[in-house]
């Protein structure tokens, strides 16, 4: 009777086994998808962010805002893949991320412009193109605009961002273009303020 005890038990043993291998190999596989798609994100999110670091650098310098390096890394198909397609056909897609507009930013000599009112521009075309995710969430450019968010650095003296307005004259208009921004647009806010939006 106990060698049958025993040769049942070994048979549960050899039964269960493969079970428990199925488990372990199932949540390591898991792991595995969560850890890709973990770093797809960050590489996105990191493209981004790039590519957002390279469009203040060629606003603050005057120069114009073409093909980003972002583009052409999309451009050379950066493969990120699903759980599903990694277990399923291991076949990728490239993924195509936001791109800023096309803007040229008019030349003007950068020393007489004030830095803080440039970099509340820069502040709000990024935050068109990249924060606001409707026509209604973004904001036209203008002098009340401007003069609303840069009274959080204390500098919202007209004057200057007229300056800064007329030597940006052209990328403003193309980015009101981009977004189909109308003269009456930012009424669209009812009351709001765009430092609710946007800190400096």
């Amino acid at each position: 009777m106990e060698a049958e005890i025993n040769q049942l038990q070994q048979e549960k043993e050899v039964a269960v086994a493969p079970s428990l291998l199925l488990k372990n190999e199932e949540q390591s596989q898991q792991e595995i998808n969560q850890l890709h798609d973990e770093n797809n994100r960050l590489k996105t999110e990191l493209l981004q962010t790039q590519s957002r670091l390279e469009g203040i650098q060629r606003f603050l310098n005057g120069g114009t805002i073409e093909k980003t390096t972002q583009e052409k890394r999309t451009e050379e198909a950066i493969v990120m893949t699903s759980p599903a397609d990694s277990i399923k056909t291991q076949s990728a897609s490239p993924t195509t991320l936001p791109s800023p507009q096309k803007v040229a930013v008019a030349g003007s000599s950068q020393a007489d412009l004030d830095s803080d009112v440039l970099r509340a521009l820069q502040a709000v075309l990024d935050y068109n193109e990249y924060e606001a995710t409707s026509h209604q969430q973004r904001w036209a450019i203008s002098i009340p605009v401007m003069k609303d968010l840069l009274k959080q650095l204390g500098k919202a003296t007209q004057p200057r961002i007229e300056a800064v307005l007329r030597a940006k004259s052209e990328a403003i208009d193309e980015h009101h273009r981009h977004h189909g921004f109308g003269q009456r647009h930012n009424r669209v806010h009812q009351g709001h303020s765009i430092s609710e939006m946007i800190k400096l």
